[in-house]
């Protein structure tokens, strides 16, 4: 079991009762390093004790075992294709490529918020909060992490975790702000949301223009073949204004769908530098 030792009880205790260390809960970009080397200077047996020797005691374990991780990762990974982007495009159709970058980069993106964020939400987590979104057993031992754990709610919750650090907390003396993770983390969960639960509820624009209608009445009237182009048209001129309007309708409302898809694809590749964990 990959324990954190700096964070249990003992290590908690010694850092704020022996040593009065307060060890901020999150910071921003770069300022881990700068508070250790505080630290470090003025007060080296604290961080010995607090920060170096539960990382020798998790090194122990951990690298007496690598051997076996490291093939483990290696099949976790082929397993997983966690070297290429995956979409949930219906397979024996072609999509356009255009097509494929758009959902190949938000469906692999809501996979990042469901499995790898939802993963660092429950990681250090109590046992209650495990329990709350169903933590199996074999993820508490990493020989055992074989499988893919997916929880979107984790995901979420901690996003909306990360949106509150920029917010004081008046309970936490330590408490440091972190505005760029919580700027980054605002939207994160703007992109994820769009993409699961706004953008599948457009429908098509052959619908939503309601020239479907217009073509289902159509065809209702003059039977299947009623638009056979090369051949005068059936259609009486007021019903012909109708089918160029409900077309120019359709057309219109598919440019500004894609450019909407564009809009938030660029969003996505503007902040790809924060997507890790």
């Amino acid at each position: 079991m990959n324990r954190h030792y700096q964070s249990t009880a003992l290590f908690n205790w010694l850092r704020r009762k022996v040593f009065k260390i307060e060890k901020p809960v999150a910071l921003g970009w770069g300022q881990w390093s700068k508070w250790k080397e505080k630290i470090k200077k003025e007060k080296p047996a604290g961080y010995f004790f607090t920060e170096t020797l539960p990382d020798v005691l998790e090194w122990i374990p951990e690298h007496s075992i690598d051997y076996i991780d490291k093939v483990r990762y290696y099949f976790v990974n082929w397993l997983d294709n966690s070297h290429r982007l995956d979409s949930t495009l219906e397979k024996g159709k072609y999509h356009e490529f255009s097509e494929r970058i758009l959902y190949s980069l938000f469906d692999s993106y809501a996979d990042f918020i469901e499995i790898e964020e939802a993963h660092m939400h429950v990681v250090f987590a109590s046992k209650e909060d495990k329990a709350k979104y169903n933590v199996p057993w074999w993820k508490e031992y990493r020989i055992f992490r074989w499988n893919v754990w997916r929880c979107p709610q984790a995901g979420i919750d901690h996003l909306k975790w990360e949106m509150t650090l920029d917010v004081p907390d008046p309970n936490d003396p330590s408490w440091q702000s972190s505005p760029l993770q919580a700027a980054n983390a605002r939207e994160k969960m703007a992109l994820y949301t769009w993409w699961k639960h706004i953008r599948p509820t457009r429908g098509s624009a052959w619908e939503v223009s309601g020239f479907r209608t217009f073509w289902d009445k159509m065809e209702k009237k003059y039977g299947k073949n009623w638009l056979e182009f090369g051949t005068k048209s059936k259609m009486t001129a007021a019903e012909q204004r109708t089918y160029n309007k409900l077309s120019e309708d359709q057309n219109n409302l598919e440019e500004e769908w894609f450019k909407e898809d564009t809009e938030m694809l660029i969003r996505l590749v503007k902040i790809r530098r924060d997507l890790w964990t």
